[in-house]
């Protein structure tokens, strides 16, 4: 869901059953969809969490809620959701997941940029904890994706060249450092040719 603060107004109103369209269902599944969009845009917490998750007590409302505590935009609800997903050898996978599909988000950058290294310092140990299947989708969930810059690609490059990489940490880092690097490829590009246009416009 691409929501933007504009459409705030429009999401709680669907989550509380006001204006919406014919012919929605809105279920379980989408209640929290909804809500993790909401406390994403930081418009709905802990609170609104809680009384999702007593409206909905199945095992997916666990996982739901605790997604939804990984995407708040928080600094300790960031803190908490890294130590699942890095160090938290207790959990299960399924909320190994949560914690790590809900962490980076493109509006909360500046709140996690100080996570973008430890990924790649971070992760080659939790890949030698945890079983190969646990550790791929927990690599692969919990890679910054959003973090196109060249010091994210230093560092993707650096955990890359160390021996002792886990084979499924490394297999799910080199196909995502692959798509960061066509990000950043695509993003120089359209930044060369705005700048071309700039100058052109510019020319006497």
């Amino acid at each position: 869901m691409c929501a933007g603060p504009a459409d705030v107004g429009t999401l709680t109103g669907w989550l509380t059953d006001h204006d919406v369209p014919a012919g929605l269902a809105v279920d379980a599944e989408l209640r929290w969809l909804l809500l993790n969009r909401l406390v994403v845009l930081g418009a709905a917490g802990d609170a609104e969490i809680t009384e999702e998750r007593r409206r909905d007590p199945s095992a997916q409302g666990a996982e739901h809620a605790a997604g939804c505590r990984a995407a708040m935009p928080t600094v300790d609800a960031k803190a908490r959701a890294w130590q699942v997903m890095i160090n938290d050898d207790e959990q299960s996978m399924r909320f190994l997941e949560a914690a790590a599909a809900n962490f980076w988000h493109p509006e909360q950058h500046e709140l996690t940029a100080q996570y973008v290294a430890r990924y790649f310092t971070e992760a080659p140990q939790m890949a030698a904890r945890r079983t190969p299947n646990v550790a791929a989708y927990v690599a692969m969930l919990g890679y910054p994706r959003y973090a196109i810059s060249a010091d994210t690609l230093a560092a993707a490059e650096a955990m890359l060249a160390r021996d002792d990489l886990e084979p499924a940490l490394r297999r799910t880092a080199v196909d995502a450092t692959d798509e960061l690097s066509r990000a950043w490829t695509a993003r120089n590009h359209s930044t060369q040719v705005l700048h071309q246009e700039h100058d052109h416009s510019r020319a006497p």
